[in-house]
């Protein structure tokens, strides 16, 4: 099945390949060969990923460190959002004092 990424995964893909280059120019190309690959393993397997609670539909490859979310369509998977492990959800909001309580 052909895979599609949003916009959002897309974004978040350019704007770490930018991120890592300033380090590293292979980090950065290391990036996107295992964000490839874990795409090549989706399409081929789609349902290799584990369903995540509570959203219905959604799942979730884990390419260590990075989270792949997905959807699987009639007709392609859509890659929904990509995010380091470390990273929380853009929309969650912190205290002043950098806690999510």
């Amino acid at each position: 099945m052909k895979v599609f990424l949003s916009e959002e995964a897309i974004r978040y893909v350019q704007r770490e390949r930018a991120y890592l280059a300033q380090f590293s120019r292979r980090a950065s190309i290391a990036f996107s060969e295992q964000v490839k690959r874990a795409i090549r393993l989706i399409a081929d397997h789609p349902r290799v990923g584990t369903a995540v609670a509570p959203v219905e539909g959604i799942r979730r490859f884990v390419s260590a460190p990075y989270h792949l979310d997905y959807v699987i369509q009639a007709d392609r998977i859509l890659v929904v959002s990509i995010m380091h492990a470390r990273q929380g959800p853009a929309d969650l909001e912190k205290d002043e004092d950098d806690d999510f309580e």
